[in-house]
């Protein structure tokens, strides 16, 4: 006879895996790479010693998600970028910078790893390089 809670213990397991805050958030303070594979929420940590570029990101793995990048400097006008290959963040940049304190953005990345904007908090820059 099959166990009956087979079901329960793998959604469980499944939640514990969601709820891992490290499963999806991504801090970065230092020019690098981010796992896009994990990583939907990316925290820009600058100190003030320079602009960061964190590259490795793709579209591609966000597809059907939400992702959010949020610049959590408490000060200064860095202005850091991230780069996506695979997919645009708005269906025609590729870049945004964010060069202030507590700017934030939020994407919607559709089927083919093309972002939407759903939130602009501050003045977030879009370009293409």
């Amino acid at each position: 006879m099959a166990n009956p809670m087979y079901g329960q213990n793998k959604a469980d397991g499944e939640l514990a895996k969601v709820a891992d805050r490290s499963s999806y958030i991504g801090s970065i303070s230092a020019t690098g790479t981010i796992d896009s594979t994990k990583v939907r929420c990316i925290e820009i940590v600058g100190a003030g010693s320079g602009a960061i570029a964190v590259t490795g990101v793709k579209g591609s793995d966000w597809k059907g998600q939400f992702v959010t990048v949020i610049d959590m400097s408490t000060s200064g006008t860095d202005a850091h970028t991230v780069t996506i290959t695979n997919g645009t963040w708005d269906g025609t940049n590729n870049t945004i910078t964010l060069n202030a304190a507590k700017e934030f953005i939020c994407f919607y990345f559709n089927n083919s790893g093309v972002g939407t904007i759903i939130e602009n908090v501050g003045s977030v820059g879009l370009s293409s390089v």
